[in-house]
């Protein structure tokens, strides 16, 4: 079964959790079934010395080993020291803080963060994605310092329709498939 938050919950993830998804694909569309959605508010409180793991019970099954993760919340959702492997995150939350964290083997793009009111990405890492390594469209104040983004199949980081952005350095981009930087208006 899938996970599922409910609004007005918060799931808090402690430091050193392993957060293990079944990889089953039921209706053989290449993607595992199970995968987690935030209606709520999420606290990941992994540590340097301590990650959290969000990951695939058969990583040998490849990108999409599971569905990947929802954030929907209209609270404070933070994100620190996480690791997520072959699946992509989703934020389409108010307010988002991701730092220390790392992205990669999602079969689309790794970070996605569409209209958040506000997001605070520090130190994050994505790569090895089949599309964008880090996306953010339609938000209205938006920072990402110190990021990486590397081995993807499209973009390293891309921005788009974007009220009020500040990108700080370092800023690592290599090797994506058609550009390190994008910079737009969606469509």
């Amino acid at each position: 079964q899938s996970v599922i938050v409910p609004e007005g919950e918060t799931l808090t993830v402690a430091a050193g959790t392993r957060i293990i998804f079944w990889t089953k694909d039921q209706d053989e569309n290449g993607v595992g079934d199970l995968e987690m959605t935030v209606e709520g508010r999420l606290v990941v409180e992994g540590t340097a010395d301590n990650p959290v793991l969000f990951i695939a019970d058969d990583p040998g099954f490849g990108r999409g080993a599971w569905g990947g993760l929802t954030i929907r919340g209209t609270g404070q959702d933070r994100i620190d020291h996480t690791h997520f492997a072959l699946a992509g995150v989703s934020v389409k939350a108010n307010d988002v803080i991701i730092r220390d964290s790392t992205f990669m083997g999602a079969p689309g793009t790794a970070l996605m963060v569409d209209g958040a009111r506000s997001f605070l990405g520090e130190r994050v890492r994505a790569f090895d994605n089949t599309a964008g390594g880090i996306e953010i469209i339609r938000s209205d104040t938006s920072v990402l310092r110190d990021a990486s983004s590397y081995d993807n199949g499209t973009h390293g980081i891309r921005l788009s329709t974007l009220d009020r952005f500040q990108l700080l350095g370092p800023l690592r981009l290599s090797r994506n498939g058609v550009d390190g930087l994008l910079a737009d208006e969606a469509p």
